[in-house]
């Protein structure tokens, strides 16, 4: 007698599920597990590891005050405003 892992029991599942499925829901199934897995590809890939860049300092000597701000945010809003966002 063999015992069943608990992962073949959740395989069994998924079978019996896609078996009972519409066929013109099958494409949209196989998009979703390319999706899963790409995003444990991803997770499980010896990637080169995050390093963040330190900006400690790049405005040491810059006086910004409250009016500045609002200036470059009246700005960035005109610039968006005109491209149609």
């Amino acid at each position: 007698m063999s015992v069943s892992s608990p992962a073949n029991n959740i395989k069994k599942r998924i079978m019996l599920s896609v078996d009972n499925l519409p066929p013109e829901s099958l494409q949209e199934v196989i998009y979703f597990l390319d999706y899963v897995r790409f995003k444990f590809q991803k997770k499980n890939q010896a990637s080169t590891p995050y390093q963040p860049v330190a900006f400690g300092g790049l405005w040491k000597n810059e006086n910004i005050d409250d009016q500045d701000i609002d200036e470059v945010r009246r700005e960035m809003w005109q610039s968006l405003e005109g491209r149609g966002l």
